[in-house]
């Protein structure tokens, strides 16, 4: 469960700070360009966060399936499977795969600005503080939608690993002890005493008793 909060925990901080910043934004009674330029640096910051986040839970992701296909052994083609891909995929005749970056290094090569030339009078769209929040919300929505497939994706090596009895894996393959794993990682729970523990349970008990009693 821990795990679980700190990865949210990162999250919200983000969002923290991008309404913080927001708020100085909105509510400041007179912004001049100096404090701008600072709330503008503000969101350049926590979009690159959360770029390099997402980095991050790619790698994750891309290497759980990748382990997926070695857990449960392929012996076919699986077309999802990155590492399936890699191994017997046939490469699509006159296409290549480029780095982003790599690829428009080479593509400026062949439309170099040229100096003193005249930019476009078309004016710069500065987005707004509520357009600046959907994107980081978006972005965070979609961050969270990679995070539950990783999670998916180790349930079910877990799922195969520890040889669970049932055929399917995961809690879409109705397997009971996929299942209650899940509930145990997303159940909170506090440690108390044992006696407390009993005690509460007997004052349950007696509450129900009374209560049908009546």
């Amino acid at each position: 469960m821990n795990k679980y909060k700190f990865l949210t925990s990162g999250l919200y901080f983000i969002l923290i700070v991008a309404v913080a910043a927001a708020c100085g934004f909105v509510f400041a009674p007179s912004t001049d360009a100096t404090e701008q330029e600072k709330i503008d640096k503000k969101f350049e910051e926590i979009y690159t966060e959360i770029q390099k986040t997402g980095e991050h839970i790619y790698g994750l992701g891309d290497t759980a399936v990748r382990n997926s296909h070695y857990s449960k052994p392929h012996t076919t083609y699986h077309g999802l499977c990155p590492e399936c891909a890699d191994l017997w995929s046939k490469k699509k005749e006159g296409i290549v795969e480029v780095p982003v970056e790599r690829l428009a290094e080479l593509r400026s090569l062949s439309s170099p600005s040229q100096p003193g030339q005249a930019e476009s009078d078309e004016p710069v769209k500065i987005p707004t503080t509520v357009e600046e929040l959907d994107s980081i919300l978006l972005l965070l929505k979609q961050q969270r939608s990679h995070l539950y497939t990783n999670k998916y994706t180790a349930e079910i090596q877990y799922h195969y690993l520890k040889k669970h009895n049932h055929p399917h894996p995961g809690i879409e393959g109705g397997c009971t002890e996929c299942i209650a794993l899940r509930k145990k990682q997303t159940t909170a729970t506090e440690f108390i005493s044992k006696q407390e523990y009993e005690e509460l349970l007997k004052l349950e008990k007696h509450l129900k008793e009374n209560k049908n009693d009546t």
